[in-house]
């Protein structure tokens, strides 16, 4: 929606129905009227700011999903004695439903403001958590220029989950079913570069020939953190208190069928000092390089190649993870060698067929061993397979059948398993398999 109204229209005409109200030939008439003077001056002030507003949109979508989620090659070392694993029916969100406000005013000479608000909920309980909430998906404020490119300031995904999902998008949005929501972002358990951060100023280029070029830095150095370091007022002193950033890079061409994109994310975290055990207060490194060809019989193969090493680890540091399972060496398949670094690269190759308004996707991919690891065999494998049908523009509906399938010491996890604030399954300890079966409904605004 939005308000296309002429600058100083509105005003006008409130104005001039506050004179006619004075037209009136008795006191009493005036007096009668002067609630109706007020409300015009009201009107007039109103409209006029009205009228000066950008175009506003609302918009959104809802996501739920029944499904059947099943861990096998049950890690009998890691469970309580005699844990049997069952199917798990579920109805879950692994989208995230979500409503976002939008809006553009035009400033001339081709320069523009703008604003996106995204709120973020869950289809299948509406419930706000620390996922959830108001205003807690991508929101940000910024100006632009059609020539010059835009300078957006607030909280925004990372540039690797972003970018690189465009090859693997489906129409139902569901996470267990993209690569990049799950292995491609992950280091064993531990999830990175898969969200959004705060304190983030972006640059987006305008459109060269096919290239777009971004960057952004947050002075928040963490995944995750809210606020920049501060001093130290007790214990002991911590020059290193403001030292941490975060800070993105991002290349794509778009031309026809090709598509490619480059993507580097570094995150140095604030006042760490010494190796950490925590991997939330470990610094991260990744490159990400992807790209597809779409063919002209409705073929569209793509690849995504992930970099991503997790810095300044203690030696003996189990797993990091987002789950409400706590690693330990038998859990989490080992711990860190010596004090460092811990490297891992995945790959994935997403198929997409498009017949009518059928899409059909076939996924594969690979996360490899770490390293600087006291165990071997610590990757996993990647496949998913799905359909969708447009039943218009707005509404899709569709299956699909994923599974995790990690090595002897892997514990890559399905999308948000185990989380405290989505429970959408059972965490996978070392070893474990975890497959998903799941009908997915979608419905945008």
């Amino acid at each position: 929606m939005g308000l296309e109204v002429p600058a100083g229209t509105f005003p006008l005409v409130a104005l001039l129905e506050a004179i006619k109200i004075f037209s009136f030939t008795t006191l009493g008439e005036i007096l009668m009227k002067k609630s109706l003077l007020a409300l015009a001056v009201l009107g007039a002030f109103a409209a006029g700011a009205q009228a000066q507003t950008s175009n506003v949109t609302i918009g959104g979508f809802f996501h739920v999903q029944p499904k059947a989620y099943k861990v096998s090659n049950v890690n009998a070392g890691a469970r309580p004695a005699g844990q049997a694993m069952k199917t798990e029916l579920r109805m879950d969100d692994d989208a995230g439903s979500r409503l976002w406000i939008t809006g553009k005013e035009d400033l001339g000479q081709g320069l523009f403001a703008q604003f996106y608000m995204e709120s973020r909920f869950g289809g299948d309980t509406g419930s706000g958590s620390t996922t959830f909430g108001f205003a807690n998906g991508d929101t940000f404020v910024g100006l632009g220029s059609t020539s010059l490119g835009t300078l957006d300031f607030g909280r925004m995904s990372i540039s690797n989950y972003t970018q690189g999902i465009l090859i693997e998008l489906d129409r139902t949005g569901s996470g267990n079913n993209f690569a990049t929501t799950t292995f491609l972002s992950d280091v064993g358990g531990f999830g990175v570069n898969k969200s959004r951060l705060n304190n983030f100023i972006r640059y987006k280029s305008p459109n060269f020939s096919g290239f777009t070029v971004q960057g952004a830095i947050s002075p928040s150095g963490a995944f995750g953190a809210n606020a920049e370091g501060t001093a130290p007022t007790t214990g002991t002193a911590n020059n290193e208190y403001n030292d941490g950033k975060a800070v993105q890079l991002g290349l794509s061409y778009a031309n026809g069928p090709l598509y490619l994109n480059a993507a580097y994310f570094d995150v140095e975290v604030e006042g760490v000092t010494t190796p950490q055990t925590n991997w939330f207060n470990a610094d991260n490194t990744s490159l990400r390089i992807s790209g597809s060809y779409a063919l002209p019989f409705g073929l569209k193969v793509g690849f995504s190649v992930d970099r991503t090493e997790i810095d300044n680890l203690a030696a003996g540091a189990a797993m990091g993870n987002f789950t409400n399972a706590a690693f330990s060496a038998v859990t989490g398949g080992g711990t860190v060698s010596s004090a460092g670094k811990v490297r891992r690269t995945a790959w994935a190759i997403p198929v997409t067929y498009t017949m009518g308004a059928n899409n059909f996707y076939a996924k594969y991919g690979q996360a490899g061993n770490l390293s600087n690891w006291t165990q071997r065999d610590t990757g996993a494998k990647y496949y998913s397979l799905a359909w969708d049908y447009a039943l218009s523009k707005r509404t899709a509906v569709g299956v699909s059948y994923t599974v995790i399938d990690n090595e002897r010491n892997g514990t890559y996890q399905p999308f948000a398993s185990g989380q405290t604030s989505t429970h959408n399954g059972s965490s996978l300890f070392a070893g474990e398999k975890a497959s998903v079966a799941a009908l997915n409904l979608k419905h945008s605004f």
